[in-house]
């Protein structure tokens, strides 16, 4: 439910409404490409792609089946007759946090460029809040770049808290500067992920993507795992997913995960001993190139700041580091103004 203060604005003809998917997604993509033109990728023209598909085929057969876009809701703001903000909420529902638990991702938040500075922004999203905390008690998280310190100090205002901050990494698919003694070290072995290897893995896995996250990841642990249910889990959500050991002196040192993706880069999944990160880093990537070669881009998301040097000597470079935050659950009962 919408408050009066969240609707009226100075003029009577600018106001905030719910989002139509009928008539607005074509202009909210055309709104997120011009206020965020300088920081768009490949996949983000991808997805304004497949929003303006969906607003144009809103009435065709293959709207009878899942559509991400057709999920999200949101608010948008109206002045004149144009739409010069955007809020986008996008719910997920994690396997993890816990089984079936959902999460509510406030995203997309836009404003035309001769509209900033009136607290449009401010206003869509005390407004989502208050829209969200009257729907039921899910968390609510976001994310902002972490150069955007304008955002970073309204979310704060806002109640939003810090939880974690995560870089994520593209390839530029060459390989490693030779490492003589390392290519001679007849002590390492690289092999395919075996079952044994899982006690260490999966506790490598939650130090490196965080639990209160596995909601966001494209992997969850049931896909990583070894086993027979863990391989129909994968075939039922058609998820390819391929996983090497590194062994170092009889040492299991980090195991790679390798998920093809239809996106721009393949992700990458590194669970790693950190006492040995730059070698498990440097052994097992340069083993994945040799082994699949250099036709795709890969895309690795990992903790802010960590394996920098090793990253970078292994041919990766920072694409953007995002700043996650979350509404405490304690906050949410309050109603933001």
């Amino acid at each position: 439910m919408l408050t009066s203060t969240a609707i009226l604005s100075a003029s009577k003809k600018s106001f905030i409404r719910p989002l139509d998917k009928s008539r607005d997604l074509r202009i909210v993509a055309d709104l997120i490409e011009l206020c965020f033109a300088d920081t768009l990728d490949e996949d983000g023209h991808r997805y304004l792609k497949n929003l303006r598909s969906t607003a144009l085929s809103r009435n065709d057969l293959q709207t009878l089946f899942y559509d991400e876009n057709l999920m999200m809701s949101g608010y948008v703001w109206e002045n004149n007759g144009q739409v010069v903000g955007n809020l986008s909420i996008q719910p997920y529902t994690g396997v993890y946090y816990p089984f079936g638990h959902k999460v509510n991702l406030i995203s997309n938040v836009a404003v035309h460029p001769n509209f900033r500075r009136q607290g449009i922004a401010k206003m869509l999203t005390t407004t989502a809040l208050d829209d969200l905390q009257q729907r039921d008690n899910s968390p609510i998280w976001l994310h902002v770049r972490a150069e955007n310190v304008a955002a970073l100090s309204l979310y704060s205002s806002l109640g939003f808290v810090e939880r974690f901050r995560r870089t994520t990494w593209l390839s530029n698919n060459t390989l490693p500067p030779s490492n003589p003694f390392w290519e001679k070290d007849s002590s390492m072995l690289i092999e395919e992920r075996k079952k044994q290897d899982w006690y260490k893995q999966q506790a490598w896995f939650a130090e490196t993507y965080p639990q209160e996250m596995w909601w966001y990841y494209a992997v969850t642990r049931e896909a990583l795992q070894p086993g027979l249910r863990s391989m129909f889990y994968r075939f039922f959500a058609n998820l390819h997913l391929r996983q090497w050991s590194l062994i170092w002196h009889e040492q299991l040192i980090g195991v790679l995960g390798w998920q093809p993706t239809s996106y721009y880069a393949d992700y990458l999944w590194l669970m790693v001993n950190e006492t040995y990160e730059e070698q498990a880093l440097e052994g097992l990537f340069t083993y994945l190139l040799k082994r699949l070669g250099n036709q795709r881009p890969f895309s690795l998301d990992y903790p802010y700041q960590r394996a920098n040097r090793a990253l970078q000597h292994c041919g990766f470079h920072e694409h953007y580091t995002l700043v996650w935050m979350s509404l405490p659950q304690e906050e949410k009962t309050q109603n933001v103004v």
